[in-house]
């Protein structure tokens, strides 16, 4: 995938989840430039996760040095929209 050259900001201009197979897409928006990856939402008992295909791990991990919180910020607006609450986009993640 490379490193994304960040100028200005990383927006989730959407997401998508499919109730059955538990994935959700992330629709990013880095600096004007639509990238989409994947992710699967786990709900075991009392823990909550999402799993992050290699290409959105990359990408988390790219994000890191911008703001140390990216992966929890993204976690945290993942469980807000599969849980159905009302998340408007779209939402900044990283301005710079």
């Amino acid at each position: 995938m490379g490193n994304p050259y960040i100028s200005s900001s990383v927006v989730i201009r959407s997401l998508c989840y499919s109730e059955g197979s538990q994935e959700i897409l992330y629709v990013f928006i880095v600096d004007g430039v639509e990238r989409k990856l994947t992710g699967k939402m786990h709900d075991d008992s009392d823990i909550r996760g999402v799993e992050y295909s290699c290409e959105l791990d990359e990408f988390v991990m790219l994000l890191m040095p911008f703001d140390e919180k990216t992966s929890k910020k993204l976690f945290s607006i993942s469980w807000m929209y599969v849980d159905g609450e009302d998340v408007q986009f779209p939402i900044t993640l990283i301005r710079l």
